[in-house]
């Protein structure tokens, strides 16, 4: 370029600077061009590793979303699975407790019934117990309150009733829970009547037992009216027996029904030959149809006698053939009147023989008297109450006393239903469990007599007679 002229080297000059400046112009250009390119393709790179990127995140987010459904399908299903079984348990449970309800528905209903009967029952008693004076209308109401909330447990675990319940158990009779509150406890018995009996006239068994030859000894009832006779003659009949006899006559004989006459081969008579309930003083002058033939000297009287409030209460339910003027208001009426302190005369018949009294009250003193006082042969009386409570004890006295024996071949027979049969007695009759209520207890102050019979009672009574069998004025 130097070797050239300087019009042609400066026109090559110009010519190189131009194309310079235009290749210049191209080269950058070209490199802003590439520059952009490199650009695009760096964006495009980031932007295929931003996608990259977010396609990696996302696959993740979808792998852990699967993972995390399993997951929470299987919850899930547990859940559902314990929400069932807790339904199907909740369902159990309020079916068992409707069941439950359902029984204690039916048992408070039976429970219900079985207090109407119960109280029915009671109050039968109740009432018996209030007409012959032993409790009040206010004590009867006691009697069905007490012992309220006491479980049948411990009423049977009890010391105190545990006696009871052993003698109806020997009875074959099982006290329920009601029944028991009924119930007089032991201790009140033994309080009101006595730990054992009081039996008159065991000092002379030896006497009847030496006079009298075995085959020839009889033992017969006798006694007031409502005084137990009927008790006593069951008990001998069903537990008693003179061994000779049996042996002689033989056992098929012995025991056929409660006939009189040669059926009664055992002994035990259905009552004494002048009649059960006529006076002694009538002993030699009278005798029943069935005992014409029967020597009454081989025969042991069985007296029994009645506290006698509970008697003349009695009587004012059931007179038989004594006549008194008297009243359902006002009895026994001993006084005709109060001031004078007259009493209120009396008449009873025994058949074909007619007595009179000064009063009711002095009927239970003579009649009884007349054994006690008069009797020049063996006998023996015994407490009605006793009969009732010392069952066993008292029938074993009587039956030794006499010569004989209590049946070996079976348990000892208490008279668990009313010992009332036949015509006469009308609708006093009582059984066990009744008769424990009835005279358990004791007598509520004057026995409801009122002022002026409970006075003429105190005044006319034989204190010796009472005192004797431990009875006392309420």
């Amino acid at each position: 370029a130097h070797s050239r002229r300087d019009g042609g080297s400066n026109r090559i000059v110009r010519k190189l600077t131009y194309f310079d400046a235009v290749m210049v112009t191209i080269s950058k250009s070209k490199l802003k061009k590439r520059s952009s390119w490199l650009a695009l393709v760096k964006c495009l790179l980031m932007i295929i590793s931003v996608i990259g990127i977010l396609g990696n995140l996302w696959f993740l987010k979808q792998n852990d979303d699967s993972n995390l459904d399993e997951a929470g399908k299987e919850i899930y299903v547990q859940v559902q699975s314990d929400s069932q079984s807790a339904t199907e348990a909740e369902l159990e449970q309020q079916e068992l407790q409707q069941e439950v309800q359902k029984q204690a528905s039916i048992k408070k209903t039976l429970s219900h019934v079985q207090d109407i009967l119960n109280e029915h029952q009671s109050r039968a008693g109740h009432k018996e117990m209030i007409r012959e004076g032993r409790i009040t209308d206010e004590g009867a109401q006691g009697l069905r309150t007490k012992t309220g909330a006491t479980s049948y447990a411990s009423l049977s675990n009890d010391e105190d009733i545990k006696n009871i319940v052993n003698v109806f158990r020997d009875a074959g009779v099982e006290l329920d829970e009601d029944t028991l509150r009924t119930l007089p406890s032991w201790s009140t018995i033994a309080s009101n009547i006595g730990s054992a009996p009081k039996i008159y006239g065991l000092d002379s068994c030896t006497r009847f037992r030496e006079q009298i030859p075995a085959l020839e000894r009889n033992v017969g009832s006798c006694g007031m009216f409502n005084s137990g006779t009927n008790l006593v003659t069951r008990l001998l009949k069903e537990n008693c027996l003179i061994p000779e006899r049996v042996d002689f006559y033989g056992w098929e004989d012995t025991f056929d029904k409660w006939q009189m006459g040669p059926h009664d081969a055992h002994g035990m008579r259905w009552q004494v030959p002048w009649g059960k309930h006529t006076a002694a003083r009538y002993r030699d002058m009278h005798s029943t149809k069935h005992a014409v033939d029967i020597e009454k000297d081989s025969l042991l009287p069985v007296v029994t006698i009645r506290h006698p409030y509970a008697w003349m209460k009695s009587m004012c339910h059931n007179s038989y053939t004594a006549k008194w003027e008297h009243s359902s208001k006002s009895c026994p009426h001993l006084l005709m009147d109060e001031s004078s302190m007259t009493p209120t005369s009396l008449t009873v018949k025994y058949g074909d023989h007619e007595d009179a009294f000064d009063s009711l009250a002095h009927l239970w003193n003579g009649w009884y008297n007349q054994y006690r006082k008069e009797a020049t042969y063996p006998f023996v009386m015994v407490r009605f109450e006793d009969l009732i409570f010392h069952t066993k004890n008292v029938t074993t006295q009587i039956c030794h006393c006499a010569g004989g024996e209590i049946r070996s071949d079976r348990p000892f027979f208490y008279i668990v239903d009313s010992a009332k049969e036949g015509p006469g007695h009308g609708k006093d009759r009582t059984g066990m469990v009744q008769a424990w209520i009835k005279y358990g207890n004791p007598m509520t102050p004057r026995a409801d007599f009122s002022a002026s019979d409970s006075k003429a009672a105190k005044a006319f009574l034989d204190a010796d007679l009472m005192n004797i069998f431990g009875y006392e004025h309420p």
